[in-house]
Order: structure tokens, then C-alpha cells, then sequence
């Protein structure tokens, strides 16, 4: 029997707060009786005003200012005369205007987060500039850095240091300066999400789509994941791409995969959700109370089609703690006790 790989118990929720507690008093601000203006420069204290609170208007009308008192933008002093800064001086952090990479698949982007946003949504056009080198080429007539952070992906796809899902999904994270959760032109808020999304494509399929396939085989489930998620999901997409690694198997590593993005450890079957092992437990129980045919067709529900332990149920009780009993119950599959 092949070793599985440890998986840690996922930790606890965190409890949110009562919503239904009372909101703290909010303690209103006194109002003085009259407010006493600071003395104007180069005059004593003494000769501060003192204006009576009621005599404070409630609102302020300005007058508007004629025409002749509009100081056009080439006019206002330099920087450093301690004047404004003309608009058009200011660094364009959105938009750069002289950020243009025409002869490229991007002509249209003018940020390097514009560029990055638009490769994660043209996953495809992404991953063939890279590869081509086109996207860094372009980028050298007008953002060197940029240019320079294309052009390692692209020198890694050519020595097969990772694969060209994987070097796009690195550009756009670099290129962002943003942890974008991105795979494959799908978007997710998240890891959480994406773990979210990873265990619904799964459950009642048997079948690991492209797109979680290549998530495991390029090492971007453990670019994507929580720190605290990281060695583990490095250690399942080692397995998990290694060359004997069994149909079935990668199946029960995907979902493993997805039980750490998630954080959240559900096992779900036949519109049943169940956290404990004590809930599983009872509904079997309840079927068996209800007849021997209910309680057989239960049972088979949590099984393949090879009578081993459905994926999702084996990588479920891994994820709650419970290695000891799949192991032991394993075992005893191996010994012919069942």
C-alpha cells in the first residue's frame, strides 16, 4: 500500500462576534458655551476674540471668485519655490501615459497592474507571449523592470523550471504587486475560495478537471495558499505529480488539496453535510433504524467502485484528525477482515 502523506488538522473557526449584543454607549460630545479664537500672529493673547457659540452662523457662504482670480496651471510657482505641483507633473501611478507596449498582445494597457489584471483574464494570449518572449521584448521600450520580470518567465518555461501556467500566474502576481488569486482565466477572492470551488468541481464527478490538474502538477496550489498551508500543499503536489501516483490516488490528493485552500472541513454526500465524525455516526445509525436496505445503500454511498473508501470521505477524515482510523480500517481492507 502506497504511504499517503500527512495532512494537518485544520484548525478551529474563529467564533464571531454576538450580533445580537448591544451596541457600546456612545458618550455625546459637549458642546461649549462659546468658542475663543487663537490671537492672530505678532497680537497678545489677551487680544483673542471671543464669539458666542449662537452667533456662529450654520453654514458658510463663500463668495465666488471673479474670473481674474483664476491662476492658470503654467503660472503657479515651481516645486521648489514652495508652490503647487502642475497635475501633469505628478507620477501617474493608475496610468502611465508613456506606458505603452503596442507591438505586443497588450496595446491597450497602461499600468503594469492593468497589464496584470488583463493577462489573468487572457490567460491563453499570456501564456503564448511568455513563451514566445514576445510580452518582455515589447516591454523593453517602455518599462525595463517589467520587461525584466517577463523575461525570467520566460527563461523559465525554456529550462522547464516551471511549467507556462505556472510562469504566468508568477508575472501576473509580480507584475501586480498584488497576491491576485488567479488560475487558468478563472478568478477567486481567495484561497479559501479557490479550495472552495476546487472541492465543488470534484464532489459527485470521480473526475479531476484540466484546470485543478494542472493547479497540482505546476506547483501553484502552495503559490496561492496561506502560508501557514504551504509545506503541506508542496508535499501533495510532489505526490501528486510523481509518476506513480494512481488515478485514484490523485483524486484523494486533489481533495486533500482542496480541504487545506478551504479551511474549512465538510464532507458532503447525497445533499448531507457532515463536520464530525459523531454526525456521520448518527445518520448511518437513523438508516439503519429505518431498514437493512436503507442502511446497505448508505453504506455504499461512502464507498468506490473498487469497495475501497470514497476519496472525499478518506481525504475528509485525514483533514478532522482522524489518519488512525482510515489507516487501521485500511489495514484490516488489506487482510481480508472485511
Amino acid at each position: 500500500m502506497t504511504d499517503r502523506l500527512p495532512i494537518p488538522t485544520l484548525p478551529e473557526l474563529p467564533i464571531l462576534p454576538d450580533c445580537d449584543a448591544a451596541p457600546a454607549e456612545v458618550t455625546p460630545i459637549a458642546i461649549p458655551a462659546e468658542i475663543i479664537l487663537p490671537p492672530l500672529p505678532g497680537e497678545a493673547a489677551a487680544d483673542a476674540a471671543i464669539i458666542p457659540a449662537e452667533a456662529v452662523p450654520a453654514e458658510i457662504i463663500l463668495p465666488e471668485a471673479p474670473e481674474s482670480a483664476i491662476i492658470p496651471a503654467e503660472a503657479a510657482a515651481p516645486a521648489e519655490s514652495g508652490g503647487l505641483v502642475p497635475l501633469t507633473d505628478l507620477p501617474l501611478t493608475q496610468s502611465n501615459s508613456e506606458f505603452r507596449i503596442p507591438n505586443s498582445a497588450f496595446p491597450h494597457c497602461t499600468s503594469r497592474l492593468e497589464l496584470a489584471n488583463t493577462m489573468a483574464d487572457a490567460w491563453d494570449k499570456a501564456r503564448q507571449a511568455l513563451i514566445t518572449g514576445e510580452l518582455a521584448a515589447a516591454l523593453d521600450a517602455c518599462d525595463l523592470e517589467a520587461a525584466a520580470i517577463c523575461r525570467d518567465q520566460t527563461a523559465n518555461i525554456a529550462s522547464g523550471r516551471c511549467t507556462p501556467d505556472r510562469a504566468v500566474l508568477e508575472a501576473i502576481r509580480r507584475l501586480s504587486e498584488m497576491p491576485l488569486a488567479v488560475w487558468c482565466g478563472r478568478r477567486y477572492a481567495g484561497a479559501s475560495d479557490l479550495g472552495g470551488s476546487l472541492l465543488q468541481a470534484l464532489r459527485g464527478t470521480g473526475v479531476i478537471p484540466a484546470h485543478l490538474d494542472s493547479l497540482l502538477l505546476s506547483g501553484a496550489a502552495s503559490v496561492l495558499c496561506e502560508p501557514a498551508q504551504r509545506e503541506a500543499l508542496s508535499a501533495i503536489e510532489t505526490r501528486y505529480a510523481a509518476p506513480d501516483c494512481a488515478p485514484r490516488e490523485r483524486m484523494l490528493l486533489m481533495y486533500m488539496a482542496g480541504y487545506l485552500l478551504c479551511g474549512v472541513a465538510a464532507f458532503i454526500t447525497g445533499g448531507e453535510t457532515f463536520y464530525t465524525v459523531e454526525e456521520l455516526a448518527a445518520w448511518l445509525a437513523a438508516r439503519c433504524r429505518r431498514s437493512t436496505a436503507a442502511f446497505t445503500q448508505a453504506c455504499h454511498r461512502l464507498l468506490d467502485e473498487n469497495h475501497l473508501l470514497d476519496p472525499q470521505l478518506e481525504a475528509w477524515l485525514c483533514a478532522i484528525g482522524r489518519r488512525q482510523e482510515v489507516a487501521r480500517w485500511q489495514a484490516e481492507i488489506d487482510a481480508g477482515m472485511l
